[in-house]
């Protein structure tokens, strides 16, 4: 049976008439379908510093955005505790970075950080290291960052030890053309300043610094730090990527077909992506012109899918999943039209996830406004 294709009409009124309006839409796809490339900033930082500790809890201060990273870096005076956890009160999940690097009888330090993190009001996220027994001089900076990868940051580390008046990391390689460089040492006298390029966040009243650096080309770069007085330390620099930093295409050429009067049967061009896997793709749906309920309705590891057991004379829309954490990408919404003899079918969009299943959520992609119905 003959189907007609076209883009709605409320769409298009967005851009102006159906002629004049093209290279606005056109522009408007480009846009959309265009990696989402956030400028890497500094939110905040805090620290604790007691002279002894087998649990050490700091707060961040200020409010917390959703999606941004936190990084955690521990230091500790001696060789003999070592980091149990590393948790918050809001439930992130925290990975190491790097570390644990030990001076044997000095000084120790890891940098660990959690992606994708929860929003939280000001004061109400607390982070607490846990060691392994009572550490000496433990040293915890908590610092938070934004316009990072949601799903994958980490790009590369390294770490070096010494006693020279130059607490040096040691090059790192990265491998990402945006990244942001995070150092951190933890020293058994003092630190005086950052290292050339990179702006100090805090340097401790145990003497040891946190500081950071926007790189702009992939290359080979260390982290940096003046100790005058010498003597045992530790420094560590970590590469995380800019969010958007990962080569994936965008799914294309959404097509819907009617198979009966209760199945409509959706197909498109799949995402690829650079160093990756497209392990499967997320519908929702929700039933009526004006709906909002949507429901995940089935997942595909191909590029086609079946959505059945449909009434017939009744509008559905489709859209993107949401994320890990049950949050709603904005979506623009338009209004199907169906008929007794077909469906209405509109806003099909799709999430690919990455088979590494880290958090579940790559990226958005596909919004494509479409109208469907039997003629």
């Amino acid at each position: 049976m003959p189907f007609a294709l076209r883009i709605d009409r409320p769409l298009l009124k967005h851009f102006g008439s159906p002629l004049g309006g093209v290279g606005s839409f056109l522009a408007f796809l480009l846009a959309f379908l265009a990696p989402n490339v956030r400028a890497q900033s500094f939110v905040q930082v805090n620290w604790a510093t007691p002279p002894t500790g087998a649990q050490v809890a700091v707060a961040y201060p200020a409010a917390q955005t959703g999606g941004n990273l936190n990084v955690v870096i521990v230091g500790w005076s001696d060789s003999t505790a070592t980091v149990s956890s590393v948790i918050d009160s809001k439930g992130n999940v925290y990975s190491v970075a790097v570390g644990p690097m030990v001076v044997s009888g000095a000084v120790s330090q890891s940098i660990y950080y959690a992606k994708n993190i929860a929003g939280a009001s000001a004061g109400a996220n607390t982070v607490t290291v846990t060691f392994s027994t009572t550490a000496s001089y433990p040293d915890i900076r908590i610092l938070e960052y934004s316009g990072l990868d949601l799903n994958n940051p980490l790009d590369a580390f390294t770490g070096g030890v010494g006693s020279t008046t130059i607490s040096d990391s040691g090059a790192v390689t990265t491998s990402n053309a945006n990244d942001l460089l995070v150092g951190a040492n933890t020293v058994l006298t003092r630190t005086t300043a950052a290292g050339t390029g990179y702006t100090s966040r805090v340097i401790t009243g145990d003497g040891d610094v946190a500081e950071d650096q926007l790189v702009s080309a992939a290359g080979s770069y260390h982290a940096t730090a003046t100790v005058p007085d010498g003597g045992a330390w530790v420094m560590q620099v970590v590469a995380f990527k800019a969010a958007g930093a990962t080569a994936m295409t965008a799914p294309s050429n959404l097509v819907a077909t009617t198979a009966s009067s209760t199945q409509i049967n959706l197909s498109w061009t799949g995402s690829t992506e650079t160093g990756g896997t497209i392990s499967s793709y997320l519908v929702e749906r929700c039933v009526g012109g004006g709906c909002t309920n949507f429901t995940q309705v089935g997942t595909s590891a191909t590029t086609i899918f079946s959505d059945i057991g449909l009434a017939s004379g009744t509008s559905y829309r489709y859209r993107r999943a949401g994320n890990g954490r049950g949050e709603q990408c904005g979506s623009v919404f338009e209004h199907g039209h169906s008929d007794d003899a077909g469906h209405g079918v509109t806003n099909g969009s799709w999430e690919p996830h990455r088979s590494s299943g880290e958090f579940g959520v790559r990226w958005w992609w596909l919004r494509r406004i479409i109208f469907f119905r039997m003629v």
